[in-house]
C-alpha cells in the first residue's frame, strides 16, 4: 500500500472509485466540501471506524448521511472498486492498522490534511534546523480551549507551572501556555518569561499570531499537557512530551492517544 495526501488531482484521478472514509470527523469533511466543493463529500460511500459507539448513521450538516460501520466491512469490496480516505489528524497510524489487516485492501490509501495539519508541517519544515530552545510549553483541558475556560489554565499542569514559577525555573526557561483566552491573564504580564497563546493561532490567517504559536511548538524542549494533546503529535527529535492527566491517569478515552 501507498499512502498520499488527497489533493484536487488526485480527487479527480479516483473519480471513478467508490470513497470509503475511515473515521467520521466532520470539521475535516466541512473543510474538504470548502476547499473542493460538497459534490467531494457527496462521494463518500461508507464511513469506517474502530469505535464501537460511533457505528450506525450520522450526518454532515444538510449536506450529506452517512453509514458508520467496522472496519471489516471491507472485505464486502473488492479493492479495485474503492479507495481509503483518512480523516484523522493521526492518520499514518490509521494507515498503520490498515497494513495489519489480514486481508487485501486498496493500494492507494489517502488522507486528507486539514488545515491544521498543513500549518503545522509548513513550520515544521521552516524550523527543521533551528535548535530546539529552553522553551516549556503548558497546554490542559479539552480540544477547543474557549468552550472549555474553567480548564485550560488548571489540573496538573497549573500546579507544575505554580511550582516552576516559586523555584525561579522561569529565569531559566521561557513559558508559555495555550490557552482559550490570552487576555484572561494579565496578572502574570510582569512575570519573567511567562506568556500566553491563544491555541486557535495554530490556525489563524493572521502570520504574526501563527507565528507566535508555531515558534513555540516547534522550538519547546518540553511540552506539558493533561488532556488534549494532538496539537503535538509531530514532535522534532529532541522534543519532551509529558502527559499529566488531569487527577486520574486511566481515562478510557485517552488510553489509544499517541501523545504520551
Amino acid at each position: 500500500m501507498e499512502l498520499k495526501r488527497l489533493d484536487r488531482d488526485s480527487l479527480d484521478g479516483i473519480k471513478d472509485k467508490k470513497i470509503i472514509c475511515y473515521t467520521m470527523v466532520k470539521d475535516y469533511l466541512r473543510q474538504m466540501a470548502r476547499e473542493f466543493g460538497e459534490e467531494s463529500v457527496k462521494r463518500i460511500e461508507l464511513i469506517i471506524d474502530d469505535v464501537p459507539r460511533n457505528f450506525g448513521t450520522c450526518s454532515l450538516d444538510d449536506i450529506a448521511k452517512y453509514e458508520v460501520v467496522p472496519v471489516d466491512m471491507l472485505k464486502e469490496f473488492a479493492p479495485e472498486e474503492y479507495v481509503i480516505l483518512i480523516t484523522s489528524e493521526y492518520y499514518w497510524k490509521k494507515y498503520e492498522n490498515l497494513e495489519k489487516l489480514d486481508y487485501p485492501v486498496t493500494d492507494t490509501v489517502y488522507y486528507y490534511e486539514d488545515i491544521d495539519t498543513k500549518y503545522y508541517h509548513e513550520y515544521l519544515e521552516k524550523y527543521k534546523d533551528t535548535p530546539l530552545k529552553d522553551i516549556v510549553v503548558f497546554r490542559s483541558g479539552m480540544r477547543v480551549a474557549k468552550d472549555y475556560p474553567y480548564s485550560d489554565f488548571a489540573d496538573n499542569a497549573k500546579a507544575l507551572f505554580d511550582y516552576m514559577i516559586e523555584k525561579g525555573y522561569n529565569e531559566k526557561y521561557e513559558i508559555v501556555w495555550l490557552v482559550g483566552d490570552p487576555t484572561q491573564y494579565d496578572d502574570y504580564k510582569d512575570v519573567k518569561n511567562v506568556s500566553f497563546v491563544d491555541d486557535e493561532w495554530c490556525h489563524s490567517k493572521d502570520e504574526e499570531e501563527r507565528e507566535k504559536y508555531y515558534r513555540a511548538v516547534c522550538l519547546a524542549k518540553y511540552i506539558i499537557f493533561t488532556d488534549f494533546c494532538s496539537f503535538a503529535r509531530f514532535p522534532r527529535e529532541g522534543q519532551t512530551r509529558i502527559q499529566l492527566w488531569h487527577g486520574h491517569g486511566f481515562k478510557a478515552r485517552n488510553l489509544n492517544e499517541d501523545c504520551s
